[in-house]
Protein backbone atom coordinates (compact mmCIF):
# COMPACT_ATOMS: atom_id res chain seq x y z
CA UNK A 1 0.00 0.00 0.00
CA UNK A 2 2.95 2.31 0.59
CA UNK A 3 4.11 1.90 -3.00
CA UNK A 4 0.57 2.51 -4.23
CA UNK A 5 0.27 5.67 -2.14
CA UNK A 6 3.71 6.91 -3.23
CA UNK A 7 2.95 6.34 -6.90
CA UNK A 8 -0.40 8.07 -6.54
CA UNK A 9 1.27 11.09 -4.92
CA UNK A 10 3.90 11.19 -7.66
CA UNK A 11 1.11 11.68 -10.19
CA UNK A 12 1.07 8.27 -11.87
CA UNK A 13 -2.71 8.16 -11.51
CA UNK A 14 -5.06 5.71 -9.84
CA UNK A 15 -5.05 3.04 -12.55
CA UNK A 16 -1.32 3.22 -13.17
CA UNK A 17 -0.55 3.08 -9.45
CA UNK A 18 -2.91 0.13 -8.99
CA UNK A 19 -1.40 -1.82 -11.89
CA UNK A 20 2.22 -1.17 -10.93
CA UNK A 21 1.78 -1.89 -7.23
CA UNK A 22 -0.24 -5.03 -8.08
CA UNK A 23 2.61 -6.21 -10.29
CA UNK A 24 5.13 -5.57 -7.50
CA UNK A 25 3.09 -7.52 -4.93
CA UNK A 26 2.52 -10.36 -7.39
CA UNK A 27 6.28 -10.46 -8.07
CA UNK A 28 6.90 -10.61 -4.32
CA UNK A 29 4.55 -13.57 -4.04
CA UNK A 30 6.38 -15.40 -6.83
CA UNK A 31 9.75 -14.57 -5.27
CA UNK A 32 8.73 -15.99 -1.88
CA UNK A 33 7.21 -19.18 -3.30
CA UNK A 34 3.53 -18.35 -2.73
CA UNK A 35 3.05 -19.93 0.66
CA UNK A 36 -0.60 -20.10 1.76
CA UNK A 37 -0.39 -16.95 3.90
CA UNK A 38 1.39 -15.05 1.15
CA UNK A 39 -1.16 -16.24 -1.37
CA UNK A 40 -3.99 -14.92 0.82
CA UNK A 41 -2.32 -11.54 1.18
CA UNK A 42 -1.54 -11.25 -2.54
CA UNK A 43 -5.08 -12.21 -3.56
CA UNK A 44 -6.60 -9.71 -1.15
CA UNK A 45 -4.26 -6.96 -2.36
CA UNK A 46 -5.03 -7.73 -6.00
CA UNK A 47 -8.75 -7.61 -5.24
CA UNK A 48 -8.24 -4.21 -3.62
CA UNK A 49 -6.25 -2.91 -6.59
CA UNK A 50 -8.86 -4.35 -8.94
CA UNK A 51 -11.51 -2.38 -7.10
CA UNK A 52 -9.43 0.78 -7.46
CA UNK A 53 -8.88 0.10 -11.16
CA UNK A 54 -12.58 -0.51 -11.81
CA UNK A 55 -13.71 2.35 -9.60
CA UNK A 56 -15.59 0.10 -7.19
CA UNK A 57 -15.54 0.00 -3.42
CA UNK A 58 -13.40 -2.55 -1.59
CA UNK A 59 -15.10 -4.95 0.80
CA UNK A 60 -12.68 -6.61 3.23
CA UNK A 61 -14.89 -9.59 4.09
CA UNK A 62 -15.63 -10.35 0.44
CA UNK A 63 -11.93 -10.22 -0.41
CA UNK A 64 -11.13 -12.47 2.56
CA UNK A 65 -13.81 -14.96 1.51
CA UNK A 66 -12.65 -14.90 -2.11
CA UNK A 67 -9.05 -15.55 -1.08
CA UNK A 68 -10.18 -18.43 1.17
CA UNK A 69 -12.17 -19.93 -1.69
CA UNK A 70 -9.22 -19.79 -4.08
CA UNK A 71 -6.75 -21.03 -1.49
CA UNK A 72 -8.83 -23.96 -0.26
CA UNK A 73 -9.85 -25.07 -3.75
CA UNK A 74 -6.25 -25.04 -4.98
CA UNK A 75 -4.76 -26.47 -1.75
CA UNK A 76 -7.40 -28.29 0.30
CA UNK A 77 -4.95 -29.55 2.94
CA UNK A 78 -3.75 -26.04 3.73
CA UNK A 79 -6.78 -25.68 6.01
CA UNK A 80 -4.91 -27.90 8.48
CA UNK A 81 -1.94 -25.51 8.77
CA UNK A 82 -1.78 -23.28 11.81
CA UNK A 83 -0.16 -20.46 9.83
CA UNK A 84 -3.17 -20.33 7.55
CA UNK A 85 -5.52 -20.08 10.52
CA UNK A 86 -3.48 -17.20 11.96
CA UNK A 87 -3.31 -15.52 8.57
CA UNK A 88 -7.09 -15.51 8.24
CA UNK A 89 -7.59 -14.50 11.87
Amino acid sequence: MSVYTLLKRLGVGLKGSACLSGFIVLSYGVMTGFGPSTERAVIMFLVRMGAVYLGCTYDFLSALSFSALILFVSRPLSILQTGVWFSFA
